[in-house]
Order: C-alpha cells, then structure tokens, then sequence
C-alpha cells in the first residue's frame, strides 16, 4: 500500500473495516461445511475404490452423479456463504451438496460394509438415511435457490405462493423418494430401509403429485 501510494497518492486497495463478529462465525461455519463436503467426497471416492465398483454400477446407483452433483454445489455454495454470509443462496447450495454427497458416501459405505457381514440393522439405517438425503437438495433446496436469485430476495410478492409449493412439495418428494418399503440388494444380500412408512402403498396418489 506505500508504494502504491507513492506512486498514485492513494492505495488503490482500501482498506477493509473489521468484520463483525458474527460475520466472522458465519464465514468459518461455511468453511467446516465444505470441509465435511470434502470429507464426504473421500468417503465416496474410497469405499467404491475399496469394493472395486465398476463404472456401469457407479452410474447405476447414482453414486457418481451425488458425488459429482454435490461436490460442485458444495463448492459453490461455500465460496457464496463465506464471501456474502448473509445472503441465503451461498447456504442453499451449500446445504444441497451436502444432501448430494451424503447419499455418495453412505450408499458407498453400504457397499464396502455388506459383503463384510454387517448387520442388517445397521445396513437398513444407512440405506434409509442415504435414500432420505439426496432429494433434499434435488428437489428442494437448489429450487429455493434458483427463485432467490441472484440477491436473496423474491423478485416479487407473487412469487410467494411458487416458493410455498416448493417447499411442500419438496418434502413430499423427500418422503416418496425415502420413505419406501422397497428393499434394495446390494453384494448378494437384501437390505431393508430401516424408516418405511407405514401405509406406504396406500398413498400412491400423493407421491404421483408429490413427483
């Protein structure tokens, strides 16, 4: 700043005020949220490693498009919540790629853990839980984004009600998607999700509408 000063007779870079202090919480909350999305990404990336998972099963299950998904919404998304805190697409996009990347990992955990004789009740939970992540930034929290863009806000009041069928029927695709009875096999053995809710065949219609 002192040669550039004596150059130009001001610094061209002004000089920041402090920032907040809660600003400074916010941007290091953003920075350990990419830092869990990174770690989940490992997690992914290893476990099929580990199992030596072939592509054509990587596509299939959807592994490697959560992983891709969620890695670039993470990344994203961490760079707008620690650069603009306060505005709410930075942590939508954030909190998308986690939802992604929480599916890679644990359908990739659930791969290297089945064929090592893993209980079947903790194999369900992990099933259920990876089912249940994924559509909530799909479905859900990117669709949020996209109608706060690009400065938090709604363009106007009649969006409101777009905003509101988001979210409801956001969470009823969430629930279609994570909520099924239907077993999956996975290495030879039938894992069961551990959340089914009961009933689930009777309300065909709602998730059609929820879909």
């Amino acid at each position: 700043r002192a040669i550039a000063r004596a150059f130009w007779g001001r610094a061209p870079i002004p000089i920041r005020p402090p920032r907040p202090h809660h600003v400074l919480v916010r941007g290091k909350l953003a920075l350990a949220l990419v830092i869990l999305a990174a770690a989940e990404l490992v997690v992914a990336i290893w476990s099929a490693a580990a199992v030596g998972m072939p592509v054509a099963e990587l596509v299939s299950t959807y592994l490697l498009t959560n992983a891709a998904m969620g890695a670039g919404f993470a990344l994203c998304g961490g760079i707008l919540a620690f650069q603009r805190p306060g505005n709410p697409i930075g942590w939508l996009l954030t909190a998308a790629g986690l939802a992604h990347l929480t599916s890679a990992a644990l359908f990739g955990v659930i791969g290297y853990g089945a064929p090592r004789g893993w209980s079947d009740g903790l194999l369900g939970v992990l099933a259920s839980a990876s089912l249940l992540a994924w559509p909530w930034g799909l479905t859900l929290l990117l669709p949020l984004a996209l109608q706060l863009f690009p400065d938090g806000r709604l363009v106007g009041p009649g969006w409101r009600w777009p905003f509101g069928a988001t979210v409801v029927f956001g969470v009823g695709f969430v629930l279609a998607m994570g909520a099924g009875p239907e077993p999956q096999t996975i290495d030879g053995r039938v894992v069961r999700p551990w959340l089914a809710l009961p009933g689930y065949e009777r309300l065909d219609l709602l998730w059609v509408v929820a879909n």
